[in-house]
């Protein structure tokens, strides 16, 4: 009874908690926001990369995530071998460096089956395996190895981004180029210093070691080589990010900008080229070591990837912007040059001893706790008011016999309704748009839904759980006057 009459009381006195309830709404609808971004990224981030990478998941046939579980018997520890045909080595140097945790006997194979089952994954469109093979370059008495990578004309086609779009110089592969011996390398490269940039119409010279397959995993003979000649037609440019720095030199205003770009030294070729290639120096088949998977919608990439995790457990799958956000963080692709050449300038210091540089901290969570503080303040201070106003109600209902903890519910269930009516408010207003646009993009309707709605119990829990910590303070000092008290004012 005493909890109804807190939403009687609160549907009384809606026009004077207009300020509780439109200070919730912006909370709640921060949140929602705040949900929905966090689980993709926002409309032209890390699209560039991503045509480069090749899709907006990445699944690689090793578990490395670290996790011991309930079982440590059934992990071991190991460091990561040269990984030729998957991109570990670039983004996780650590593994080489420092070790991993992995299942004891897990399998390298991605199976037939299981690359069916990952496009079976709500919110997958598309699975592509990546083919790679190492190739050796030389120039000038210098010599590096470069992954030579297959692209898949599907591939290209499915991206958000088309890799064409990225071309610094030349053209990117036609439909007459399947099968034929031509290039597209990387303008921004990271070839010993001295090498000659590359440059469409060169003729570029690399060797490839002979290639065999054993227990579900590909092995490189280097001593045995064949050299191969490919005819460079474009060069890509990726950019990763912008530094900018406005200052005064000698009274006068300068303004510099450094963009920065992925140093990436893969070579590409048509898919069925390379498959020619590998044909010629290997007899076994080739096994993938990573597959890179298209989403149907980047605003619930994170939840794909969750999904993805589910159904391949002994696989570690990550998003290219988990990816491409560790590498900016630890300076993995970029020119680190530039950033001694930003210091320099700037004075600001990037790197620290315990520090590197890279995006800013996400302050999304602690903004939204920070709001529905403000906004569960708010709240209690209308609830204080309108208390002291009720005192002589309150008082009567105590002098019937209402307890302390019915006092208490009643002035918490005001405080709750207020704080559900805002936060519904704000939820419909920023969230509603989004679901709309996602529904019409031609995702999984029964994934967006419910997704939805676990959004809308977080929020929803977020908003009562805000009330009752804040309205506890007017509940407290409702429930603790004495009757008499209230009754002889």
């Amino acid at each position: 009874m005493y909890i109804r009459m807190g939403f009687i009381n609160a549907r009384r006195n809606i026009a004077r908690s207009f300020f509780s309830i439109i200070s919730m709404a912006l909370a709640t609808g921060f949140l929602a926001f705040a949900f929905s971004f966090s689980r993709g990224y926002s409309s032209g981030l890390f699209l560039a990369p991503a045509a480069i990478f090749g899709g907006d998941i990445a699944v690689y046939s090793l578990s490395f995530d670290g996790s011991i579980g309930e079982d440590s018997s059934a992990r071991i520890y190991q460091r990561l071998e040269n990984s030729y045909s998957s991109d570990l080595a670039v983004f996780y140097p650590e593994l080489a460096r420092d070790g991993f945790v992995t299942p004891a006997g897990s399998e390298l194979l991605f199976s037939e089956d299981e690359l069916q089952a990952f496009g079976s994954v709500p919110g997958v469109s598309g699975v592509y395996p990546r083919f790679q093979i190492p190739a050796l370059s030389s120039n000038q008495g210098a010599s590096w190895c470069t992954p030579l990578r297959g692209r898949s004309p599907d591939l290209d086609d499915n991206l958000r981004m088309h890799p064409s779009e990225l071309l610094s110089a030349g053209r990117w592969f036609s439909p007459q180029d399947e099968g034929l011996p031509v290039a597209v390398v990387s303008a921004y490269n990271n070839y010993p210093r001295g090498s000659e940039p590359i440059r469409p119409g060169d003729i570029l010279r690399i060797q490839l070691p002979r290639a065999y397959a054993k227990d579900g995993r590909n092995y490189f003979d280097f001593s045995d080589l064949i050299d191969i000649e490919l005819s460079v037609i474009g060069t890509i440019a990726v950019p990763t990010r912008t530094l900018r720095w406005v200052g005064f030199v000698e009274g006068t205003q300068v303004w510099l900008q450094w963009d920065l770009h992925w140093l990436l030294d893969e070579i590409q070729v048509p898919l069925s080229t390379w498959q020619n290639i590998w044909q010629h120096i290997s007899s076994d088949p080739y096994y993938p070591e990573q597959v890179n998977l298209i989403a149907t919608d980047i605003s619930f990439l994170e939840d794909i990837v969750a999904e993805v995790r589910l159904s391949s457990p002994q696989r570690t799958a990550t998003s290219i912007a988990r990816i491409m956000g560790k590498a900016q963080r630890e300076l993995l692709i970029e020119d680190r040059s530039l950033f001694a050449e930003y210091e320099a300038w700037s004075g600001i210091k990037l790197v620290t001893d315990d520090e590197k540089p890279g995006l800013a901290r996400d302050l999304r969570l602690p903004l939204a706790i920070l709001i529905f503080a403000m906004s569960g303040l708010v709240v209690a201070a209308n609830l204080l008011l309108m208390v002291d106003e009720r005192r002589r109600e309150i008082g009567i209902l105590k002098a019937v016999g209402a307890l302390r903890i019915n006092i208490a519910q009643m002035i918490l269930a005001e405080a709750v309704f207020l704080s559900c009516m805002g936060g519904s408010i704000g939820f419909l207003i920023f969230r509603l748009p989004a679901l709309v646009n996602q529904l019409s993009g031609g995702g999984s309707a029964s994934l967006i839904w419910l997704i939805f709605c676990k959004d809308l119990l977080i929020t929803f829990a977020s908003a009562v759980l805000a009330a009752i910590t804040f309205g506890l303070l007017p509940a407290w000092q409702s429930a603790s006057v004495k009757p008499q008290i209230l009754l002889s004012e």
